[in-house]
């Protein structure tokens, strides 16, 4: 009659090493690529090499087993479906070392050093697909700007809010830092209103304060590495980059998103160099983040930028210029839904 403690074993590490395979494909699956795949792979190889050796297949009795006929819930999101298998490996792991207490106490602290290293990559893994998955899709990205539109950035936010974009970015280069406080506390309540993502251009202090999602890093600005330190795995970076070189070597950093531009010229930036279209597209071709477009986009030319396939287009003048927010937000977000189209819509046609 099999043993019931080696049946136990059996059991868990079955339990264990299918949560793990779940969770690695979708490391290997996930687009942007998620930078843990190579360490997850060898924790479970480590572990299916230590616990092959033990003689724990004869003992098995499937045709016994009580969890056979169980049937499980299912998942109404990719996070739940995470989170219920991250669950189902530590839960495991823990029932493996209790009882190679009573049979292979040589294999105790390695399962508990295991055990230990998976909370810690659940934290991880989880933050970052956090931060990723905010990020699809960006679409029309608002950035205040109150000379342009002629009123105070929370009412700016207000009316693009209520237009249906939700990616916003304050933006405030002359008002003092208590100021930008309170303009961004008065944004942080709305965009939470709205289940919007909420970013502040330059300033880190200002995000932490407000409990902003996250940042917005001109070429010049605060070290991305930095930065990171400062805001956690949390917070969201998005950097700016002017050519595609530059680009590419930010890409390689911690950080979400690139705003890559001026597209076309732009009488904000008058100094620097469209980098056109073409260019737009091979960024979206060769870097494995989120692309925005930026510079100079407007309602004539957005439909040749959407079809560049970018992820995002942030826009200051056409979305504010009048004053007329909500009404500009509108007319181009549904210009955006119209011909914007993801690998999802393929997969559903």
């Amino acid at each position: 009659m099999p043993e019931v403690t080696l049946r136990i074993l059996d059991a868990n590490f079955n339990r264990v090493k299918e949560g793990l395979r779940v969770i690695e494909e979708f490391l290997r699956f996930h687009y942007p690529p998620l930078p843990y795949l190579e360490e997850w792979r060898n924790l479970r190889k480590e572990l299916v090499k230590r616990i092959s050796s033990l003689p724990l297949l004869s003992h098995r009795d499937s045709e016994e087993d009580a969890g056979k006929n169980f049937i499980p819930a299912s998942y109404p999101d990719i996070l739940s479906l995470l989170r219920a298998n991250f669950s189902r490996i530590e839960e495991g792991l823990r029932v493996i070392e209790e009882i190679s207490r009573l049979k292979f106490p040589s294999l105790v602290s390695f399962i508990m050093k295991l055990r230990f290293q998976i909370y810690s990559l659940e934290k991880k893994i989880l933050t970052r697909y956090n931060r990723k998955s905010r990020l699809t899709p960006i679409g029309i990205y608002l950035i205040t700007d109150e000379n342009i539109a002629g009123k105070p950035s929370p009412l700016i936010v207000e009316e693009a809010l209520q237009a249906g974009i939700r990616f916003i970015q304050l933006r405030d280069k002359t008002s003092s830092l208590r100021e930008i406080i309170c303009k961004g506390e008065k944004i942080r309540e709305l965009t939470s209103k709205f289940q919007a993502v909420f970013i502040l251009n330059d300033r880190i202090d200002v995000a932490m304060a407000v409990n902003a999602d996250g940042v917005h890093l001109g070429e010049e600005d605060f070290p991305l590495t930095e930065a990171r330190k400062i805001l956690g795995e949390e917070k969201i970076i998005g950097v700016t980059a002017r050519t595609l070189e530059s680009a590419l070597e930010k890409s390689g950093k911690d950080i979400d998103y690139i705003a890559l531009g001026p597209v076309y010229p732009t009488p904000l930036k008058r100094e620097l160099k469209p980098i056109g279209i073409d260019i737009l597209r091979k960024a979206k071709e060769t870097i494995p983040l989120p692309i925005v477009a930026i510079g100079g986009i407007r309602e004539e030319n957005i439909q040749e930028i959407i079809k560049t396939g970018v992820d995002g287009i942030a826009m200051v003048r056409a979305l504010q210029e009048k004053g007329r927010v909500k009404e500009n937000s509108e007319k181009l977000r549904k210009i955006w839904e119209k011909f914007h189209f993801t690998p999802e819509d393929s997969e559903a046609l």
